[in-house]
């Protein structure tokens, strides 16, 4: 299994990536993520995208595998 979650570098999908991985059981709808953090889902779909080379849906989802084999 392939453990590695790549990072974005835009800080405001980074902080969206943290608050993901901090808590990964979180199920609030990424607009209202999107808005916490400071930028319209477009643009953070656009940064997960280039910086990591995953949706974030794909990314969130990885996130909480990563969670579950290492709890």
């Amino acid at each position: 299994i392939d453990l590695a979650l790549p990072l974005p570098h835009d800080a405001r999908a980074l902080r969206l990536a943290e608050m993901l991985r901090n808590d990964p059981a979180d199920r609030r709808d990424l607009e209202a993520l999107a808005a916490i953090c400071g930028a319209s889902l477009r643009t953070l779909q656009r940064s997960f995208s280039d910086e990591t080379a995953l949706t974030i849906d794909a990314w969130r989802q990885k996130a909480r595998l990563v969670h579950a084999a290492t709890s």
